[in-house]
């Protein structure tokens, strides 16, 4: 079993000091080799702005077993990981480890999108994971870190978006005339 570990930096209270001054980070997490993981723990950082101290706990205790998925599956020649892989590689792993690990049903809608569908052997903490990666991945493209799209967000979800946010438009460009 590898072992993947974050380690919280406590909150600032009267005179204890914090463990952020040196570094900058409220949490640095550590991979199964005990090498500092960089990307989560940036995204840790960065969390910090959308999250209370107590979510981001939950949160990185949510993903880190999906890290450590990953990184028993890596070939050993890919030192990097792969979460940074190619979006449809990382809806297949994501897939893969909701049915081997958390004991879901995955299965692809009609429409194009994925179903998963919590089992008696699921975990509780399927719908905490999922929303927990989809942040990560959405934390890694704004600062740069990934510039695929976020393989958890549906592509024809941000189509409808993108209509959405164009208004009331005609086929040409122009806007639809009231009658």
């Amino acid at each position: 079993m590898l072992w993947w570990g974050a380690h919280v930096a406590p909150e600032r209270t009267g005179s204890h000091c914090d463990l952020r001054a040196g570094h900058g980070h409220p949490v640095l997490v550590f991979d199964s080799q005990n090498r500092l993981h960089l990307p989560l723990t940036t995204f840790a950082r960065e969390a910090t702005r959308q999250l209370s101290p107590g979510s981001l706990k939950v949160y990185l205790y949510a993903v880190l077993p999906f890290f450590a998925f990953l990184d028993a599956s890596r070939p050993p020649d890919n030192k990097s990981g792969s979460w940074n892989a190619e979006p449809e590689r990382i809806r297949r792993d994501v897939a893969e480890y909701l049915e081997d690990d958390l004991g879901c049903v995955v299965r692809r809608h009609r429409h194009g999108f994925e179903l998963v569908t919590v089992t008696g052997r699921s975990r509780a903490n399927v719908g905490g994971f999922l929303a927990a990666l989809k942040l990560f991945y959405s934390v890694m493209r704004e600062i740069g870190c990934d510039a695929a799209e976020n393989p958890l967000l549906d592509a024809s979800w941000r189509w409808l978006d993108e209509i959405a946010d164009e208004g009331d438009d005609t086929d040409d460009g122009r806007p639809a005339q009231d009658a």
